[in-house]
């Protein structure tokens, strides 16, 4: 009994004939030859199956991380996104406002508080979009009416 492909190679016979009669044991050097390329062949292709199958592993674990990292990056910016669409509504708002007559129209106190919130909720977006030169858009007509209706010289 053989324990490995190996010992394959250890039966050679001692012989040169084509054909050596041993007791009850036969040798057949070209068949033992060609069985052993066979083994050899087989041996190679295990090996190479092996290698293939180890490499696609390695594939698949990298392809799985780089999906973990994609999907991490677009969780990160749908956050980023869902902000600056509360910025963009937060503007609108305040520009629709600031056009309006009457009691829904944007107050100079309502606007500076509107503005503060953008300042200390979104700092970030203020910062990288400059959405602070924005209040002297809104707060330059809302000056202007108030200081239309001042009279210093009678208060």
């Amino acid at each position: 009994v053989l324990s490995g492909y190996d010992q394959l190679h250890t039966e050679q016979p001692r012989s040169s004939q084509s054909v050596t009669h041993r007791g009850d044991k036969v040798y057949l050097p070209e068949l033992l030859h060609n069985l052993n390329l066979l083994v050899d062949l087989a041996e190679t292709e295990i090996l190479d199956t092996s290698r293939r199958l180890q490499y696609e592993q390695d594939q698949a674990m990298t392809y799985k991380q780089e999906k973990s990292r994609i999907e991490d990056e677009v969780a990160r910016q749908d956050g980023e996104i869902a902000k600056l669409e509360e910025v963009l509504q937060i503007i609108e708002s305040c520009k629709e406002r600031v056009n309006l007559k009457g009691e829904n129209r944007l107050t100079l106190t309502e606007c500076i508080g509107l503005f503060r919130k953008l300042k200390s909720e979104y700092s970030k977006e203020c910062k990288l979009y400059g959405l602070i030169q924005l209040s002297e858009t809104f707060a330059f007509p809302l000056m202007k009416t108030y200081l239309s209706q001042w009279s210093p010289l009678l208060s």
